[in-house]
């Protein structure tokens, strides 16, 4: 089991302490060997399976107003430095703006920020609004991507 403390340190089975470092390095390798070696789609399904994992997190049961859902969101993210959501309901179904995603930009090496956002947070929005809904009929897509700005839409 992995936790991240408020140090910016990792601790593995709370024996030994590994830098933020040493853990980008290696996820960096991980995501380097995984994006050579899988299509497009695998990729994409990987990355959305990585996305509801981080969604059990914090599966948000309890909560049925959509700003509560929308603050304990960005909690998350503000504490994973992963920018913010804005969420726009109207009767078909809810709009994601994700805000200020990490990105690759102006980075030669290390994690490829650009590639994995999208279908992680797919993912991640994905498993939160099933678990709420319960309602299998809805899906969650990615309908536009730009720097500063992912958008999906949750809805039949």
């Amino acid at each position: 089991m992995i936790l991240i403390n408020k140090k910016s340190q990792v601790q593995v089975h709370n024996r030994a302490t590994a830098t933020a470092v040493s853990i980008e390095t290696l996820l960096s390798l991980f995501l380097e060997e995984v994006t050579s070696t899988a299509t497009p789609e695998q990729l994409d399904m990987f990355l959305a399976s990585v996305g509801r994992r981080l969604a059990g997190l914090d599966p948000l049961t309890g909560l049925s107003d959509v700003e509560e859902i929308e603050s304990a969101v960005n909690a998350l993210w503000h504490e994973l430095g992963w920018g913010h959501v804005i969420f726009d309901l109207d009767d078909g179904g809810i709009d994601i703006m994700h805000k200020n995603p990490p990105t690759s930009a102006g980075q030669e090496d290390g994690i490829p920020w650009d590639v994995i956002m999208p279908a992680l947070l797919q993912g991640a929005y994905a498993a939160w609004f099933h678990t709420l809904s319960g309602n299998d009929a809805l899906r969650t897509w990615i309908t536009k991507c730009e720097p500063g700005l992912i958008e999906l839409r949750h809805a039949p």
